[in-house]
C-alpha cells in the first residue's frame, strides 16, 4: 500500500465530509455560533446608539455648568453631594465620567484662570462617549469662561486601576467555542453518525482503513476549526505581531481538538449520548476562558484545564502582542497533551478495529 493512495483515499473522504457537513445542521454550531457571537459582541461594543452617556457632577460652589450641561438633549447628568459618591459610581461602571468642580469655578473662569477640573473616567467606558463626554464638557467651560480654555488645563485623569474592556473578556470564549465546535464536536458527530448507520463498517470493507477514515474526520474538524479560528482573528483584527505563529498555534489546538471528537466518536454509541457527553464536559471545555471573563480570578487555577494551553498562547498574541518567547512554555505544553492525545487515540483505534 503506497503513501500516494492512501494519502488519496484519506483526501476522497475529508472532502466528502466538508461537502456533508457543509449542508448538515452541524454547520449552525460550528460556523453559524462562534460567527454570530463574534459579530455581536463587535456591534454591542462599538455601538453608538447604547443609550446616553453618564455624567456625574459634584458642584462644590454654586457653578452655572450643571444647568448647562442638564439643558444638552444626549447627556443622562446625575449629580452627588460628595467626592467619594462620584468615585465609587465611576469605579463602578454607574458613570462614564464623574467631574468635581471647585468652588468659585465661574469666576475664576471669567477673572482668566484655568482652574483644574477634577475628572474620573470608567476605563470600560466606549471610546465615543468618552469623547463625547469631553467635548461636550469642553465647549461648555469654554462658553462659561467667554474665551479658548486649554482643555488640559480643564481635564485631568486620576490614575485609574487596571481594567479590561468586555470585548477583551469575551474575545476568549469565542476562540474556544470555535476550537470546540470545529475541532471536537464535528469529527465526534460524524463518527457517531456513520457507526450508527453501519457506514463505517462498510467504509471499512472497502481499501479504506479505519485508521485513514479517522485521519480524514480529524481533518474535516481541524479545516472547519482553523478557517473559523482565522475568520474570527480577521474580524477581531487580532492577529498579534506574529500571525503565521498565531494561525499555527490555532491548527495545534484544532488538531488536539480533533483527537479528542475522535476519540469520543469511538467511544460513544449515539448522538444523544454525544451531545450529553459534551455538555457535561462543558465546563471542563470552557473554563479558562471563565477566567478572562472574570480576570480577578487566579490564574493558577485556569492553568489546571487541558483547554487552558489552547486558548492561552492565542490570546496572548491576539490582545497582548506577545512573542514566541512570551509562550513558549504553554505551546510545550500544549504539544505534549497533542502527543498523548494521540498515543491514546491509536490504542483506542486498534480496539475498535477488531470489533468492526
Amino acid at each position: 500500500m503506497s503513501f500516494g493512495s492512501s494519502f488519496r483515499r484519506t483526501a476522497a473522504v475529508a472532502t466528502k465530509d466538508v461537502l456533508h457537513t457543509s449542508r448538515g445542521a452541524i454547520l449552525i454550531f460550528a460556523v453559524l455560533v462562534p460567527l454570530v457571537a463574534t459579530l455581536v459582541i463587535s456591534a454591542v461594543v462599538d455601538s453608538p446608539v447604547l443609550g446616553d452617556p453618564r455624567l456625574g457632577l459634584v458642584d462644590l460652589g454654586a457653578s452655572e455648568l450643571p444647568e448647562r450641561l442638564a439643558e444638552q438633549g444626549y447627556i443622562n447628568l446625575i449629580l452627588y453631594e460628595d467626592v467619594e459618591s462620584l468615585r465609587q459610581a465611576v469605579e463602578w461602571g454607574d458613570l462614564e465620567m464623574g467631574v468635581v468642580l471647585p468652588e468659585g469655578l465661574d469666576q475664576a473662569l471669567v477673572e482668566g484662570e484655568e482652574p483644574e477640573l477634577e475628572v474620573f473616567i470608567w476605563g470600560e467606558s466606549r471610546e465615543n462617549q468618552r469623547a463625547l463626554l469631553s467635548t461636550t464638557l469642553d465647549r461648555e467651560v469654554q462658553a462659561l469662561a467667554d474665551r479658548e480654555v486649554p482643555i488640559e488645563a480643564v481635564l485631568t485623569r486620576p490614575i485609574e486601576r487596571e481594567v479590561v474592556p468586555w470585548e477583551d473578556r469575551l474575545f476568549p470564549l469565542v476562540v474556544i467555542m470555535v476550537i470546540i465546535y470545529g475541532g471536537i464536536l464535528i469529527p465526534a458527530t460524524v463518527l457517531v453518525k456513520e457507526k450508527q448507520g453501519e457506514k463505517l463498517r462498510a467504509l471499512t470493507a472497502t481499501p479504506l482503513s479505519l485508521t485513514e477514515v479517522l485521519v480524514a474526520k480529524g481533518l474535516t474538524g481541524m479545516l472547519v476549526s482553523i478557517v473559523m479560528g482565522v475568520v474570527i482573528l480577521a474580524i477581531n483584527q487580532a492577529f498579534g505581531p506574529q500571525p503565521w505563529l498565531v494561525v499555527g498555534i490555532i491548527a495545534l489546538s484544532s488538531l488536539l481538538a480533533a483527537e479528542l471528537g475522535l476519540i469520543m466518536g469511538l467511544f460513544i454509541g449515539n448522538t444523544i449520548t454525544l451531545f450529553a457527553v459534551i455538555e457535561g464536559l462543558s465546563i471542563l471545555l470552557y473554563a479558562p476562558a471563565l477566567f478572562y471573563l472574570f480576570p480577578d480570578l487566579p490564574d493558577w487555577i485556569a492553568r489546571l484545564f487541558p483547554t487552558y494551553y489552547m486558548l492561552a498562547p492565542i490570546v496572548d498574541m491576539s490582545l497582548h502582542d506577545a512573542v514566541w518567547a512570551d509562550i513558549a512554555s504553554d505551546v510545550y505544553v500544549l504539544i505534549g497533551l497533542t502527543v498523548i492525545t494521540s498515543l491514546v487515540g491509536v490504542l483506542i483505534a486498534r480496539r475498535v478495529a477488531d470489533k468492526i
